[in-house]
């Protein structure tokens, strides 16, 4: 959800093209790079700095009647995760900064429905890994701390 500061007047761009919505809230169902205008005192301010929105409500694996998924993502301090293995009810995390390959957190013995938080972590992409306690089945999604 982006939100303006000011409550109406508003003009919201996606990728420099003008949107029709002028409400202080905007939800995009689009990726790509938005801003905002607002008037203040009956003038149109400087357009904002753009930010990219992308959508993406959840990564997910399916296989056989068996899932895995994360969301939200991306996330800003917590994401939770869902599964259903037919053989396994945890699952163990390692979470990796992509481009330096360093690894920022684990968590063991995760059960679905629980949820992480990391709110210590820098905005960026990570790379998630998801194992069962045996190490034979792996899930890797990637994912972006905002």
């Amino acid at each position: 959800l982006l939100i303006s500061s000011e409550k109406k007047w508003n003009k919201w761009y996606k990728d420099g093209i003008e949107l029709p919505d002028t409400s202080a809230f905007l939800k995009p169902v689009v990726s790509g790079m938005y801003a905002v205008k607002s008037v203040k005192n009956g003038c149109y301010s400087e357009l904002s700095n753009g930010y990219f929105y992308i959508v993406q409500r959840f990564a997910t694996i399916s296989i056989q009647n068996e899932y895995v998924k994360l969301a939200p993502n991306p996330f800003v301090d917590q994401f939770k995760i869902d599964f259903h293995l037919n053989e396994y009810d945890q699952l163990d995390l390692e979470l990796t900064e992509m481009f330096t390959g360093a690894v920022i957190a684990t968590r063991v013995h995760l059960n679905s429905g629980q949820l992480l938080r990391f709110p210590f972590i820098k905005a960026g992409m990570y790379m998630c890994r998801l194992s069962t306690p045996d190490k034979t089945k792996n899930y890797v999604f990637n994912i972006i701390k905002m």
